[in-house]
């Protein structure tokens, strides 16, 4: 949750062929390129989610993220609101994102959005967690496991009704909110923030929430 512009460091490479190893062996037949990307299309997230697995490996300068966050009540329902472009939420509007806890303190992840090409439900589920407790607001996401991308939370209010979320390495960027719409003050703080992390915020789209949601 492949990308917007992807470049291959020998461990993304490594990641793409046993998808495309794993895809070819349940296939039994031979499968090229854009059909491993297409089968393993996944969107998030603000996620999430994900996500990053092809560009992940990469350094990425610091990123500032937030001291505490309780994951008890970050869990529930987030709709994106706005996001940096990316491959893989193409022709997807109504886009929300799930997270749950689960008993073995990992969270599970759903992330959905309604595809217009195809007029259904694109979903895809997956795993994140907390490496470090003292690092409270960097979060790893998965959907091809053991292959995990980060999930930064830079911003969140006090009440847990917005999010500001992206990726060390500045090439993705959410800001999610409990509800269909987003206070323009709060819009503005995000990006305000955002642009002061080096993100180019000029890319940001807002997403479309049509009569399909």
């Amino acid at each position: 949750m492949l990308y917007n512009s992807v470049s291959f460091s020998p461990n993304s490479q490594l990641q793409l062929n046993t998808m495309r190893k794993a895809f070819k062996q349940e296939s039994k037949s031979e499968i090229s390129l854009p059909q491993v990307l297409n089968k393993s299309r996944i969107f998030w997230c603000f996620i999430v989610s994900s996500i990053w697995l092809l560009t992940s490996c990469g350094e990425a300068q610091p990123l500032n993220t937030v001291d505490k966050v309780d994951l008890s009540k970050y869990a529930g329902k987030w709709y994106e609101i706005s996001k940096s472009p990316n491959s893989f939420e193409d022709n997807l509007t109504c886009v929300t994102a799930e997270y749950a806890l689960r008993e073995d303190g990992k969270i599970s992840v759903t992330n959905r959005g309604y595809d217009t090409t195809s007029n259904k439900w694109d979903v895809a589920e997956g795993v994140a967690k907390r490496p470090d407790v003292n690092a409270q607001g960097q979060l790893k996401v998965s959907f091809f496991r053991p292959f995990y991308g980060d999930y930064y939370i830079m911003a969140l209010e006090e009440d847990y009704s917005a999010a500001l979320v992206g990726s060390p390495d500045r090439k993705y960027l959410w800001v999610l909110s409990r509800t269909e719409t987003l206070d323009q003050k709060i819009m503005d703080k995000y990006v305000a923030l955002a642009k002061e992390l080096d993100f180019n915020v000029e890319l940001l789209e807002r997403t479309v929430r049509g009569k399909d949601c």
